[in-house]
């Protein structure tokens, strides 16, 4: 029986050296350019052509829209993409005080600072007191203290 291990080499053929044949010099691909020469911008347009004009009318333009749609996309995308993209303006006050101030007058403006900013707390914590979820809240909290007055006299009740 003879069992072929490279195209056109047999157990009966001569042999080299060692009895192995020989290795192949290199690989067959190795002189090929990565695209060949004929790829171009105008063989590449006049090999498209030539592939339309084989195809029927609603072929052509099935593929036109089908590419026209899909370019309508990704230019959406990029003009998407640079919209509304950057932060809004940030305007920063900012109060310009003499430097030559003493130091009454920067404890007077700390002072009055500081009742601002309990006048503005004072102020948020009625709005949230007014609305209706917090006046949903405090019912809810009263409820549920009855509810635990209550189960406390029963428990206390039971005990006794």
């Amino acid at each position: 029986m003879t069992i072929s291990i490279v195209r056109g080499w047999s157990h009966t053929a001569a042999l080299p050296a060692g009895g192995w044949p020989r290795a192949v010099a290199g690989p067959t691909y190795g002189a090929m350019a990565i695209l060949p020469p004929t790829v171009g911008p105008r063989a590449a347009l006049r090999d498209l052509t030539a592939f339309l004009r084989q195809r029927s009318r609603e072929q052509v333009i099935a593929g036109t829209l089908a590419v026209l749609v899909t370019v309508i996309i990704v230019i959406i995308f990029f003009v998407d993409s640079k919209i509304n993209t950057a932060p809004p303006p940030q305007v920063i006050f900012v109060e310009n005080y003499p430097a030559n101030r003493t130091d009454a007058q920067i404890k007077a403006d700390q002072l009055k600072a500081s009742e601002d900013r309990k006048k503005a707390a004072e102020a948020r914590r009625r709005v949230h007191s007014d609305s209706p979820a917090m006046a949903n809240r405090s019912r809810l909290l009263r409820v549920i203290s009855s509810m635990a007055a209550c189960q406390a006299a029963y428990t206390d009740s039971d005990i006794a």
